[in-house]
C-alpha cells in the first residue's frame, strides 16, 4: 500500500492510501495515514467527546461521502467533498459536490515521429490539464505514435523518429503529468491505424504501452463506466475509420456508426477534427441525449501528407468533455488557431 496526493478539495492536498489501484482511506494530513499503515507502539489515547467528533474532520469515517464541521451550540454546517468510491478499470465512482465538476479529457492523433507533430502544441495540451481544477480522466484515442510502413508510399522513410524515442518522448511527458496532478489519470487506451501496423509482426503496440503506463483497459474498442452521485455515465472509446472534407459529413458519419450502440458519450479520433455535438432523443416517455466528439490532433498540416493529397486544413485542437454533479456533460472545444498558446 501506497500514499499517494489524490488532487486539491477545497484548496487543501488531499492524500491517499491505494493498494492494487482501489482507495482505502483519505485524509488532509499525510502523518496520519503513516500511522495507519505504521500504528505507533505506544498509542496516546484521549477522551473524544461528541463536540470534538464534530469539530475534526479527520474523526469522521473515511467512508462517509458528506463530512461536517461546526460546534454543537452553533448548529452543524454541511461541507460536501469530492469522494472516489471506486477506482477499477471495469468502473469510476466519484461523489461530485454542488460546485465540482469532473473533466475527461481525451488525447490522441498525436503522430509523435512525424515531421508534422507539433510538441509545443501537446505541452500545452499536457499543461492544460495538470492546471485543471476538476478532477481529470484520460483516455487515449489512438495514433499516438507515427508507426510508419513501406506499404504506405514513402512514410517510412519521412518518420522523424523511430517508435523506440517515439514511445520515449511520450512516457516522459505522461510521468510530468501524473507528478502535477497528483494521481495517475489513464483510464484506457484504444488501438489507432498506425498503431495496427505492428499486428503483422504479432505486436501489440497498444498493450505494450499500457502496460507501461499502469492503463488497465486496452483494446479496439473499448466501454467505460463513469458513476457519479449515483447516476451512471457509459464512454465509447473507438479510434475511428472515416474522414470527409466536410464536417457535418464527418458528423453524419459519426452518428450512423453509433446508432445501434449504446452509450451516453462517444469519443472518435482518426480525422484529426476538434469538435463536440449532440442529438436529443424523443419518444414515448423518452427523452435524453447522446454526446459525441472528435478528439483532435498535434498535428501541422502544411508540407505533409494531408497538404499532399489536398486535404482540408484542420488546425490542431482538442476537446473535454465536464460532467457536472447531476450527471449533465457539457463538451469544450480547444482550437489552436482561436487561442493564444505559442510561447
Amino acid at each position: 500500500m501506497n500514499i499517494v496526493k489524490s488532487g486539491f478539495v477545497n484548496g487543501k492536498q488531499r492524500y491517499s492510501i491505494i493498494n492494487d489501484g482501489d482507495i482505502i482511506k483519505s485524509s488532509y494530513d499525510k502523518h496520519k495515514l503513516q500511522d495507519y499503515l505504521n500504528p505507533p507502539i505506544e498509542p496516546v489515547c484521549e477522551e473524544i467527546t461528541e463536540e470534538t467528533q464534530i469539530l475534526d474532520l479527520d474523526n469522521i469515517e473515511d467512508d462517509t461521502l458528506i463530512t461536517y464541521k461546526g460546534t454543537v451550540n452553533n448548529g452543524i454546517k454541511r461541507i460536501d467533498e469530492f469522494k472516489i468510491i471506486k477506482n477499477t478499470s471495469d468502473v469510476l465512482e466519484v461523489y461530485l459536490p454542488k460546485d465540482e465538476k469532473l473533466s475527461i479529457f481525451p488525447v490522441g492523433d498525436l503522430h509523435i515521429g512525424s515531421p508534422q507533430f507539433n510538441k509545443e502544441w501537446l505541452d500545452y495540451w499536457f499543461d492544460i490539464i495538470a492546471k485543471c481544477k476538476n478532477y481529470v480522466v484520460v483516455y487515449l484515442m489512438g495514433d499516438i505514435f507515427e508507426v510508419a510502413s513501406k506499404k504506405v508510399g514513402d512514410s517510412s522513410f519521412r518518420q522523424k523518429y523511430d517508435v523506440n524515442d517515439q514511445e520515449h518522448i511520450f512516457k516522459k511527458k505522461v510521468n510530468n503529468l501524473k507528478k502535477r496532478l497528483g494521481y495517475n489519470p489513464f483510464r484506457a487506451s484504444v488501438s489507432g491505424n498506425h498503431d495496427k501496423r505492428l499486428l503483422e509482426l504479432d505486436y501489440s503496440l497498444n498493450r505494450s504501452m499500457s502496460e507501461d503506463l499502469d492503463i488497465l483497459k486496452y483494446g479496439h474498442k473499448i466501454y467505460d463506466t463513469i458513476i457519479v452521485n449515483g447516476k451512471t455515465l457509459k464512454i465509447h472509446l473507438y479510434h475511428g475509420k472515416h474522414t470527409n472534407k466536410e464536417q457535418h459529413l464527418r458528423q453524419g458519419a459519426f452518428i450512423r456508426d453509433t446508432n445501434k450502440k449504446s452509450a451516453d458519450l462517444f469519443l472518435e479520433g482518426h480525422n484529426h477534427d476538434t469538435d463536440v455535438f449532440s442529438t436529443y432523443i424523443t419518444g414515448d416517455g423518452v427523452n435524453y441525449r447522446r454526446f459525441f466528439g472528435f478528439t483532435g490532433s498535434a498535428l501541422d498540416y502544411k508540407d505533409g501528407y494531408a497538404d499532399e493529397k489536398d486535404l482540408i486544413e484542420i488546425p490542431k485542437g482538442f476537446i473535454e468533455y465536464e460532467i457536472y454533479p447531476n450527471g449533465g456533460l457539457n463538451g469544450k472545444e480547444y482550437h489552436s488557431d482561436l487561442i493564444d498558446w505559442e510561447k
